[in-house]
């Protein structure tokens, strides 16, 4: 801390080292308390100057707080993979520029980006699965196999319990039914 000097703001009163609780709201509302921060106050107009350390004390509390995803923790992830940043970037459906100034710490990730961003490093097949788009593959049904290792298609199956429920006082009804499903 700097020893006392003439205020800036007001120039009548004097800047003056203080330590105290920090009250913030974050980007989303939330009301975050930083303990023992390190402030300066002129003691005239009451004007409060945050130092660049405690500035810093601040964010990495407010980060801490917050669950944000550290650029610590993004290098880890972006590291274990093959990819360049670019590909990196392109596999998480991210711009190329975005994913850059995470990685620099110049663009802060945000805590719903962090959270997905922790799923898929937390789960490799989910990376994969992203990575490839593989929602747009069309979907194959569900196969279970009989006690005679023939395949039993689910949505047959259920249709032919609904036929039998629906129609067990006609047996001859039932009796076509359970043809047509299965040609």
């Amino acid at each position: 801390m700097k020893t006392p000097y003439p205020c800036p703001e007001c120039e009548g009163g004097t800047v003056q080292a203080v330590v105290e609780d920090y009250k913030m709201v974050t980007s989303d509302g939330n009301t975050v308390i930083v303990p023992n921060v390190a402030l300066e106050r002129c003691d005239h107009c009451g004007v409060t100057l945050v130092p660049a350390k405690s500035s810093r004390y601040i964010s990495e509390y407010e980060a801490q707080a917050t669950e944000q995803l550290s650029k610590k923790e993004l290098h880890a992830f972006f590291e274990q993979s093959d990819l360049t940043q670019k590909d990196y970037a392109e596999a998480l459906g991210l711009g190329e520029k975005t994913f850059h100034r995470w990685l620099k710490g110049t663009q802060v990730v945000s805590r719903s980006m962090g959270y997905y961003l922790r799923a898929v490093d937390h789960f490799p097949e989910v990376f994969e699965w992203v990575k490839n788009r593989s929602w747009r593959a069309p979907k194959k049904a569900p196969v279970r196999r009989s006690a005679q290792n023939a395949p039993v298609f689910l949505a047959l199956s259920r249709r032919e319990l609904v036929s039998v429920i629906q129609f067990k006082e006609n047996p001859a009804q039932r009796l076509a039914l359970g043809v047509v499903h299965h040609r």
